[in-house]
């Protein structure tokens, strides 16, 4: 797996810069055949462009906020929580 730092996904999909990094690891690590992860993900414009590149999971407050230790083991017991790029309803 190769996580994608939120230093390169906080300005997207504005900073042309960005999106060719972006694109580029995103690139490099399929052909690696990893999973990519990226961090920081807080608008739906960056979910859209990081899935649109194939980023297959994402982290960052569009998600959830930082969770306490109880509340992220009672997360994992609903497995249906633990999709990539799916927001809680």
């Amino acid at each position: 797996m190769l996580k994608i730092d939120r230093t390169f996904v906080q300005d997207l999909p504005d900073d042309e810069n960005d999106k060719a990094i972006v694109a580029a690891i995103i690139a490099m690590a399929h052909e690696l055949k990893l999973k990519v992860v990226a961090e920081g993900i807080e608008s739906l414009e960056q979910e859209s462009f990081l899935k649109e590149h194939g980023c297959e999971m994402g982290q960052g407050y569009l998600y959830s906020k930082p969770l306490p230790n109880n509340k992220f083991i009672e997360l994992l017991k609903w497995p249906d929580n633990i999709v990539p790029f799916k927001r809680p309803s």
